[in-house]
């Protein structure tokens, strides 16, 4: 136990003392939002050979382009209808699970022209708290071009859709 008052000795002047470096937060402690790092995944369609996104598109246009960070309109948004949906912080949606991915595109019945693909993210992160999966939203997106030309068509990873429902 040591005596009130005292202190351990600093060292020297000019000594350099081996700290361990602060790794950076895993959530931003403002809004709670995840910093990105790692492979994220994202169904795509394609259109005329280019990625667009399945329903909304980013200031009017649905074409994703290719190595080209693009960034969200981030506002509340619904999906189906505002009487029922629950409303939520809109991004693009990415999963980390390529896997998982495969799996939540076997919810789609319309299987033509749908991707997956290998997605750059930036920004903040967030969950989609209300989704089934694992769904991730990203402030800002980049599909490289070595990215677009390994995409992977869910036909050959999902079984045929089941049209009777």
């Amino acid at each position: 136990m040591r005596a009130r008052g005292h202190r351990p000795a600093r060292p020297p002047r000019g000594h350099v003392t081996t700290m361990p470096k602060r790794q950076k937060p895993a959530r931003c402690r403002r809004t709670g939002c995840r910093t990105p790092s790692g492979r994220y995944w994202r169904l795509v369609r394609e259109r005329n050979g280019e990625p667009t996104t399945l329903f909304h598109g980013v200031r009017g246009s649905c074409l994703l382009p290719l190595d080209t960070w693009t960034t969200a309109e981030i506002r509340t948004v619904h999906d189906g209808s505002q009487a029922v949906a629950t409303p939520y912080k809109s991004g693009f949606h990415v999963m980390a699970s390529r896997d998982e991915l495969i799996r939540f595109a076997g919810r789609f019945r319309k299987r033509d022209n749908l991707f997956i693909v290998q997605v750059d993210v930036a920004g903040l992160l967030w969950d989609k708290a209300h989704s089934h999966a694992n769904v991730l939203l990203a402030e800002r997106m980049r599909i490289r071009t070595k990215y677009w030309r390994e995409r992977l068509d869910i036909r050959r990873a999902l079984p045929p859709a089941d049209t009777k429902r």
